[in-house]
């Protein structure tokens, strides 16, 4: 089977949670198919043109204006999915760093007008990649926009249009797919839920050694445990972060936790 993807952002290395979780779910499905995916990258990445990784084919194609969006929401005007309307507009040039006639075609919101149109028989699965749900995070977590209420809602428009137009969408969990449901109308047999992973492979236990040195470096001392927290600067995670502070740490006193943040 012949499955391509298309996300905007780097997959590899995986630095960071979106780009772990598609890398994770295209290097699995390259275990038994042919996996070839589009990373549409910002003119300063470096990566290969073109490459192969753990059997997943990565085409990474330059988007000037994507540097261009970004900067607009750095300067508070308009927010970063803004470059969707650039990967709509160059649709057709983008499908050419995907050779062949996929059976799937799988596609991140930002990138969602590449799923293209049914076509009925011998046509694309069109798959719908929800990393989050996009309204709901961009609302809680979104950049201080002006007029960001006209912004969700134009983002709520864009999300709900990829989620009319996919066959299946992928969800990260329970909680996203059963709001999806609610939010867009959408059916629960298109909805799959895909727990959210990371590269197994990148936490691999330290040697000895290697953890007498990082202990030592940070001041730990050998008898005591240690809680590492690590997550982006955003609401949600403030409030895990603030719940562990305030309650659970609290509860292991003298219990010779450190928690590193």
């Amino acid at each position: 089977m012949l499955i391509h993807g298309a996300t905007d952002n780097d997959i590899h290395p995986p630095r960071f949670g979106g780009a772990q979780r598609s890398f994770g779910l295209f290097r699995g499905l390259a275990r038994r198919h042919d996996v070839r995916v589009l990373c549409v990258v910002p003119n300063r990445n470096r990566g290969a043109r073109d490459e192969r990784i753990d059997g997943v084919a990565i085409a990474r194609r330059k988007a000037w204006y994507t540097s261009l969006a970004w900067r607009l929401e750095r300067a508070r005007v308009a927010p970063l999915f803004l470059a969707a309307h650039g990967h709509a507009a160059r649709r057709t040039a983008l499908l050419t760093a995907l050779p062949g006639a996929p059976d799937v075609m799988v596609a991140d919101l930002h990138l969602a007008a590449l799923l293209g149109r049914s076509g009925g028989a011998g046509a694309a699965l069109r798959v719908l990649h929800a990393h989050n749900v996009e309204y709901d995070h961009f609302r809680a977590a979104g950049p201080a926009l002006a007029m960001s209420g006209a912004w969700a809602a134009r983002l709520r428009a864009m999300e709900a249009r990829a989620a009319r137009g996919a066959d299946r969408i992928v969800a990260a969990s329970d909680e996203d797919a059963a709001r999806l449901a609610t939010l867009y109308d959408v059916p629960a047999e298109r909805l799959i839920v895909a727990p959210n992973g990371y590269d197994e492979r990148e936490a691999r236990p330290a040697a000895a050694e290697a953890r007498v040195r990082a202990r030592a470096s940070l001041g730990i001392r050998g008898d005591e445990y240690v809680a590492l927290f690590v997550a982006s600067d955003v609401p949600h995670n403030r409030a895990g972060l603030a719940l562990l502070v305030e309650r659970v740490m609290p509860a292991l006193a003298g219990e010779r936790v450190r928690l590193l943040v």
